[in-house]
């Protein structure tokens, strides 16, 4: 059996690499983990509403 593992971003504030990570993990053969991306209050604009966008457009990637 695979490995299952855990990828957590902290992605406070980054909005400018947010999107050249997330594509960075999306593109990777190897889908045995769970992503958690942690955003504890961002002010950058956009952030999650790109985020929310980013993993529906994915759809592998689930929002909880």
């Amino acid at each position: 059996m695979a490995i299952k593992f855990k990828v957590i971003i902290s992605a406070y504030n980054c909005f400018q690499w947010l999107p050249a990570c997330l594509c960075s993990i999306a593109v990777q053969s190897y889908r045995n983990f769970d992503l958690v991306i942690l955003d504890n209050g961002s002010t950058a604009p956009g952030q999650w509403e790109w985020t929310e966008w980013y993993c529906r457009k994915q759809g592998w990637l689930a929002l909880r």
